[in-house]
């Protein structure tokens, strides 16, 4: 998932032994902006259907037209449906960053990851030799600038978020490839990473993924 939808929680590590544990959760500045870019976009498809429900409930003659051409009632359909769907993007981005957590444990070659969700709970575990290595990586944001450790996936959406500060020194970088036993490679290789494909398969067996309801 990309990493600005995390604020690291948990005491920053040293990266001294495993093993490692970090706590995340959503970032509310995130989440704060893409609120007020929901609200229009909840009244803008809102707005379409009120007026239409109005109209046929004032004109039992536009039901009647409409049921009489099932073609013209079917297009109409689809464009309210087209015009729903692309204003309905951000609401699902929205519900997908509300109440979002999450728990990383790397320990005995594997990683351990849960996802807290609204209403569920995720969860998967991947080898760490399945991770091509850490990267240092300098991040925009709304704001300002922070500097972060990934955990590089070659499946861009398992890369993991490790670390975040104002700084992150070289030595800690070097700290954490030791530690990990993985390399350290360039931050571009963050966004040229693949995706699922031959010999990149997702997470199954090796990698379990578990999703759960929350109670």
């Amino acid at each position: 998932m990309p990493q600005t939808l995390f604020e690291i929680t948990s005491p920053q590590l040293e990266f001294n032994r495993l093993p490692l544990i970090v706590r995340q959760k959503s970032s509310k500045l995130s989440t704060f902006l893409l609120v007020f870019m929901v609200l229009p976009a909840m009244v803008a498809v809102i707005i379409p259907f009120s007026l239409m429900a109005a109209q046929a409930a004032n004109e039992p003659a536009l039901t009647q037209a409409l049921w009489d051409k099932p073609i013209s009632a079917v297009q109409i359909l689809i464009g309210l449906s087209l015009w729903a769907m692309i204003f309905l993007i951000p609401v699902n981005k929205l519900l997908a960053r509300l109440g979002r957590e999450r728990i990383i444990r790397i320990q005995a070659g594997k990683v351990h990851v849960t996802d807290k969700h609204l209403f569920y709970r995720k969860k998967w575990i991947s080898p760490l030799s399945s991770f091509r290595g850490v990267a240092h990586h300098v991040r925009t944001t709304h704001s300002g600038s922070r500097q972060e450790l990934i955990l590089v996936h070659s499946d861009k959406r398992c890369s993991i978020l490790l670390h975040s500060a104002d700084i992150v020194s070289q030595d800690l970088v070097e700290k954490a490839a030791r530690l990990l036993s993985l390399q350290q490679i360039p931050s571009r290789d963050l966004y040229f990473s693949l995706q699922w494909g031959p010999g990149n398969r997702q997470p199954t067996n090796s990698a379990a993924l578990v999703a759960s309801p929350i109670a």
